[in-house]
């Protein structure tokens, strides 16, 4: 491709004429006309619309070739196309895609493979994102890299992330891993480390949890759940946190109880904590006094059990924060050990509460 050279152009662009009426080459008509004439604006305009797809995709005009154009959208376009095989005829709009892969394709309409060698997509809207070798057959389905990954034709609307050798089979499933040899025919999950079953919410990891210390590295407090049978020892397993935790509520909205273990290493190690509350379901009395209504505030629970001697001389405080309502109220406590003895105060902290009311509550060693 090259500019006009010969002698009578000219080093500039000529300012186009006022536009005329749009339309046709027609054919000269021997006796009548010698057909449509040529402008220069019209040549120039050809020239430079072929001149800017070289230039402009980084190529330089020369003259010696006749298809620079096509070498400069040859490797845009081939990254994208559809196979006669898989399109039918030529009249069939490409309703898939094959970017940028070697050896891939996609069978069936509204699917891709983006990048990648030897994958295939032979379902309805699926997607295959890298990767070598991987596989699915499961229609609105995505394997996102990864060596050897299969989605069975039973597993629709599932994603695998990476890994390798790995095969989902169940619906709705999100699922990673890594396996030593290539997944069976068998319609069985196979291999996975992690599956979440997006249905439920349900999450199945395989091995250990850290949490805290370094993600780069191996350190950080484990929450083992390995073995053969994938139990989990709440003795020996360990989870510590730093900040607050919530229990129950809704995951997506942020309720919940909160449990705060901040500090500089907050740590839940007790056997056996419980927190919670309740709501009556019927009149009764509590501690003799006035019967609660149904549907009132039920008791505040705080069981702590621990097997192991308490030291002397130790204090404990403790208290309870209610935000209000029928028949409750904020509470406050401590305990107090001593050689032989231990006491217990307990304080209303209640609005119309005494503000000296106390309760001293005290046990000797009876040796």
């Amino acid at each position: 491709m090259h500019r006009i050279d010969t002698p009578s152009n000219t080093a500039s662009c000529p300012t186009p004429l006022t536009p005329g009426t749009p339309g046709y080459f027609k054919a000269p008509d021997p006796g009548q006309h010698n057909g449509t004439e040529v402008s220069n604006d019209w040549l120039n305009t050809v020239q430079e619309e072929i001149a800017a797809v070289v230039e402009g995709l980084g190529g330089t005009l020369n003259k010696a070739l006749r298809n620079q154009m096509w070498l400069a959208l040859l490797n845009r376009v081939q990254g994208i196309y559809s196979a006669a095989a898989d399109t039918q005829v030529v009249t069939t709009p490409h309703d898939r895609a094959v970017i940028a892969a070697i050896d891939s394709r996609v069978k069936y309409a509204a699917s891709l493979v983006l990048g990648g060698y030897r994958n295939v997509v032979g379902s309805i809207g699926s997607v295959i994102l890298g990767g070598t070798d991987n596989a699915t057959d499961a229609m609105h389905s995505v394997i996102a890299g990864g060596v050897n990954n299969i989605l069975s034709l039973l597993a629709a609307r599932s994603l695998v992330l990476g890994g390798k050798n790995v095969k989902v089979a169940t619906p709705d499933t999100i699922g990673f891993g890594a396996g030593a040899t290539a997944p069976t025919g068998d319609a069985t999950n196979q291999a996975l480390g992690v599956r979440i079953d997006a249905a439920t919410g349900g999450i199945h990891i395989k091995g250990k949890t850290y949490f805290g210390g370094n993600p780069n590295g191996s350190d950080g407090v484990a929450f083992d759940g390995d073995g053969a049978t994938g139990s989990v020892d709440p003795v020996a397993g360990a989870v510590q946190f730093v900040g607050s935790v919530k229990v129950g509520g809704n995951p997506a909205t942020g309720a919940g109880y909160t449990a705060d273990l901040g500090g500089p290493r907050g740590e839940l190690t007790a056997q056996r904590v419980t927190l919670g509350s309740g709501e009556n379901t019927s009149s009764r009395t509590i501690a003799g006094g006035t019967p609660a209504a149904a549907g009132s505030p039920g008791d505040e629970v705080i069981i702590i059990e621990y097997n192991t001697m308490i030291a002397e001389a130790s204090h404990v405080d403790w208290e309870i924060v209610n935000a209000g309502g029928a028949n409750s109220f904020p509470v406050k406590g401590w305990i107090d050990i001593s050689a032989g003895q231990v006491i217990f105060h307990i304080k209303n902290l209640g609005a119309g509460a005494v503000t000296t009311s106390e309760i001293r509550y005290s046990i000797l060693n009876p040796a």
